[in-house]
């Protein structure tokens, strides 16, 4: 699942509820001012939408909070050392010491980007020849990944109060780290 995606939707739907909610608010202010509407019908409607105000942000807050309990779980569950996830043929080249040029090593870095276990062993074999020169992007570890996701969640929580945190938010559109699919 892509965690990133789900917050940015559940954000995007909170704030178009909000922009119709403040129109409505709008519509409402225009009918007192026009006198349309009965004081006390007019309060109810304004409550009425207070608690639509309140109920959209508590829904977004709580998506964004799933989001980021399951984005932790899938970062775990990436993160986890398994024999199965060995690639056999990668490793009998790093077994045999084999003298990767730099760009062959990062096209095997990115191969297995998805694969926890496997970069462990790049990166460990990068660190043993750092002669050679294979300054591999290195991809974040799974600690990096959970603070990233959870800045980028509490931007999320600020994009749905404040306009100006939701330009921002969105302009930023956090790294490549946060639309990862696990």
């Amino acid at each position: 699942m892509n965690y990133g995606k789900s917050v940015r939707e559940s954000v995007e739907l909170c704030i178009s509820t909000l922009e119709r909610i403040a129109a409505a608010e709008k519509e409402l202010d225009a009918e007192r001012r026009a006198g349309k509407i009965a004081p006390v019908a007019a309060d109810a409607k304004a409550d009425e939408l207070a608690r639509a105000r309140t109920d959209a942000l508590a829904t977004a807050d709580a998506c964004i909070e799933r989001d980021r309990l399951a984005h932790h779980a899938a970062v775990d569950e990436w993160n986890t050392a398994d024999g199965s996830k060995i690639d056999d043929g990668d490793l009998k080249l790093l077994q045999a010491d084999f003298h990767f040029e730099p760009m062959q090593f990062q096209k095997l870095c990115d191969k297995h980007r998805n694969n926890a276990t496997m970069l462990q062993l790049l990166f460990e074999y990068s660190d043993k020849h750092r002669n050679w020169n294979l300054a591999a992007d290195r991809l974040i570890g799974a600690q990096a990944r959970k603070d990233a996701f959870d800045e980028f969640c509490r931007g999320a929580a600020s994009a749905i109060r404040d306009p100006l945190c939701a330009a921002l938010w969105f302009s930023d559109g956090g790294d490549e780290t946060i639309f990862i699919d696990y």
